[in-house]
């Protein structure tokens, strides 16, 4: 996604994908909520910016998701996010490297429910007995280890991968 991009032309490019934005101008539409154009392009822009901050690679992340994807090992993406995530995350430079994608706007689930950790695992084709979950959050990691995944709390991104580096065998990134 380039930087130039705008709030008019993400709505254009993705409008069939972002329900979200779509989905609050129809309920202040049925509430009869006068929505004021540039007040939503400035709301939009402002939201653009953080996915422009949040699905924009860490150092090494592309590296290490490239050489897990090298050595045969599946990647799966679990996240709690807003309808209009999954698109955002498709146009990411992760994206590529993610095989699985199970995002609780289209699921249905959210973590920390054992069934959205299934779910992963199944869409993976692999038990969760030979899954690692990373997370920053315990509370999400606790159910997935109770089903059998390895865990590793995610403080910060040089820890996580130190742990899944010793996890895996090899060196990353």
């Amino acid at each position: 996604m380039t930087q130039e991009r705008n709030a008019h032309d993400l709505l254009r490019d993705f409008a069939d994908e972002i329900p979200g934005y779509l989905h609050n101008r129809a309920i202040c539409e049925a509430l009869d909520v006068r929505i004021d154009e540039a007040a939503l392009t400035q709301a939009l822009e402002i939201r653009l910016a953080l996915y422009r901050r949040w699905f924009h690679p860490r150092p090494g992340a592309v590296e290490t998701l490239r050489t897990c994807c090298e050595r045969g090992y599946r990647t799966a993406l679990i996240s709690m996010c807003a309808p209009d995530a999954p698109a955002m995350w498709r146009a990411s430079d992760l994206s590529p490297f993610v095989d699985v994608e199970v995002f609780s706007s289209e699921v249905g689930l959210r973590k920390p429910d054992p069934k959205i950790y299934e779910l992963a695992c199944r869409e993976l084709g692999v038990p969760p007995e030979r899954t690692a979950f990373l997370d920053d959050i315990g509370g999400n990691l606790k159910p997935a280890r109770a089903l059998g995944m390895a865990t590793i709390k995610v403080d910060t991104p040089e820890q996580a991968l130190r742990e899944l580096a010793a996890l895996l065998g090899f060196d990353l990134v």
